[in-house]
């Protein structure tokens, strides 16, 4: 049972991700996994439910972002720069395998000045915006700890906090995404809703207000992991809000009935009805014979 009391930490990001809350938690990625797929799966990706769980099968390194957040949020080089053109050879994968097992972001030298490039670019980026120097003010890499509907443990760990953001008072929390995306409209089409970051917008200041730090904004600060590694800020509008708070409902309900209940199903046995999309429908009107 761990001594830990609803609250703000700082862990590091080994105690989060194995749950340091009293009973097992409820995070965003959790959550998301129950509402877009099914208990089962989020049982198995949970470190304290899954006895078989394995940190190393719970997703790949993407290094040249893995980077960047931790040196623009922390300010902490993490990248083992190993001097090679590329990971053909065995002995540079081996080097980069040992990295990665010592908790370390393996990087060739131009990767590595890539993700020194894009911290600059993000610098520069949010020195032109309002939320100037955030990065001096706020907190990088804090946990939240708090009992939810049915008191229901949920965690949450924010890229920055500002608890009293200067020109409004409010909390503040700045989440760093790096993407592949063309552009704010793709990111916004195809990772928002799919990566449950709309329900990440809406579950940090959730946490905060139970907490006793109602009103928080959240903001997305996303950037291009390509040059010239260009930033843009992301917030959600108050349909987005809804929508997500509806989201959120449904999985700490079933989050709630599962671990009480100890029973974690996997999808229904009954057979799905595959109906044909508003779009599909119109693109073969527009074809039509």
């Amino acid at each position: 049972m761990s001594d830990f009391k609803p609250g703000i930490y700082t862990m590091p990001a080994w105690q989060y991700h194995a749950d340091p809350a009293p009973q097992p938690s409820l995070s965003n990625s959790l959550l998301t996994t129950l509402i877009q797929n099914t208990p089962r799966h989020a049982w198995l990706k949970h470190p304290r439910l899954n006895p078989l769980f394995n940190p190393a099968k719970s997703g790949g390194v993407f290094e040249l972002g893995d980077a960047a957040h931790a040196l623009l949020l922390e300010g902490v080089d993490k990248a083992h720069v190993i001097d090679a053109p590329d990971w053909r050879k065995k002995e540079h994968r081996e080097a980069r395998d040992k990295a990665r097992a010592a908790g370390l972001v393996p990087m060739l030298p131009q990767q590595h000045d890539g993700a020194l490039a894009m911290v600059a670019a993000a610098r520069e980026f949010i020195s032109n915006t309002g939320f100037t120097g955030i990065f001096e003010r706020a907190k990088p890499e804090q946990t939240l700890l708090w009992q939810d509907v049915g008191g229901i443990w949920c965690r949450a760990r924010m890229d920055l906090l500002e608890l009293q953001e200067p020109h409004t008072g409010r909390p503040l929390v700045l989440d760093y995404k790096t993407t592949g995306a063309g552009g704010p409209g793709e990111w916004m089409r195809r990772y928002l809703a799919a990566h449950g970051y709309d329900t990440q917008g809406v579950w940090y200041p959730r946490g905060l207000s139970v907490l006793g730090y109602p009103g928080a904004r959240f903001v997305f600060l996303v950037q291009e992991n390509f040059e010239p590694f260009m930033c843009y800020l992301v917030e959600l509008t108050e349909a987005r809000v809804e929508l997500a708070t509806n989201k959120i409902s449904r999985g700490v309900m079933l989050w709630r009935d599962c671990i009480g209940s100890n029973r974690w199903p996997g999808y229904s046995p009954e057979i799905y009805q595959a109906y044909p999309t508003a779009w599909e429908i119109k693109d073969e009107e527009a074809l039509g014979l």
